[in-house]
C-alpha cells in the first residue's frame, strides 16, 4: 500500500479554501483530502476537527491578505499613476467581498448562521466600516491633490465598496465565476468621464 504523501500546513490551508470557494457551505473534508491525496484521518490527526481546518483556513487567509498596504500607498499626483492605484485599491475591496463569501460559507459549512460581517471579523477580515473610513481617508487625500473632487470622495467610496464587493455575492448565488468581471468594473469605474476623473 503507498504511503500517503505528506502536504504542509500551508498545503492543507490553500486546499480547504480552494474546498469553499468550489463547494460553498457543502464542502467536505473529504474533498479537501482528494485535493493533497492524502487520507481523511491524517488532516484530523493535524487539525482535529472539520470546524477548526476551515477556521483556521479563513484566520490564514486574513493574515495574509494585504489590502493596508494599498491604502497605506500615497496617492500619486501624476493621474496615469493615480488610476493605476485606483485600480489596485478596487481590486483590494473586491478581493475583501471575496473573504466576506468565503466566511459566510466557511461558517455555514460547520453550521454556524450568523450575519456575514461579525463572521468575517471573527476570522481577522477587515469589516465594511473600517473598510469604508480607510478608503474615504484616502480617497480625501487624493482630493487634496485635486485628482477627484472632495464632493465625490463619499460616492466613490461607497461605488468602491459597494460594486466590487457586491459581484463576489451575485456570481457566488449564479455559481458562476468572476472571470474577467473585475477587470471589466473598474474599467467602467475609473475609466473617463466618470466621477473619479471628471472635474
Amino acid at each position: 500500500m503507498n504511503r500517503p504523501r505528506k502536504a504542509s500546513d500551508e498545503d492543507i490551508l490553500n486546499a480547504t479554501l480552494a474546498a469553499l470557494r468550489q463547494g460553498g457551505p457543502a464542502m467536505s473534508v473529504q474533498q479537501v483530502a482528494e485535493r493533497l491525496d492524502i487520507t481523511q484521518a491524517a488532516l484530523f490527526r493535524r487539525f482535529d476537527t472539520k470546524q477548526n481546518l476551515i477556521v483556521q483556513a479563513l484566520r490564514w487567509h486574513g493574515r495574509s491578505f494585504s489590502w493596508t498596504d494599498t491604502i497605506r500607498t500615497e496617492p500619486s499626483a501624476d493621474r496615469s499613476i493615480f488610476r493605476t492605484q485606483l485600480v489596485a485599491l478596487a481590486r483590494a475591496v473586491a478581493e475583501v467581498g471575496e473573504m466576506s463569501v468565503l466566511a459566510a460559507d466557511g461558517f455555514r459549512a460547520i453550521g454556524v448562521t450568523k450575519p456575514i460581517g461579525p463572521m468575517a471579523m471573527e476570522v481577522g477580515f477587515p469589516s465594511l466600516p473600517e473598510l469604508h473610513a480607510a478608503v474615504s481617508e484616502w480617497l480625501d487625500k487624493a482630493a487634496r491633490k485635486q485628482l477627484v473632487e472632495g464632493r465625490h470622495v463619499p460616492h466613490i467610496a461607497i461605488a468602491l465598496l459597494g460594486g466590487m464587493s457586491l459581484l463576489h455575492f451575485i456570481t457566488r448565488e449564479k455559481n458562476e465565476a468572476i472571470g474577467g468581471e473585475v477587470d471589466a468594473y473598474v474599467d467602467f469605474l475609473v475609466g473617463p468621464g466618470n466621477a473619479a476623473e471628471h472635474r
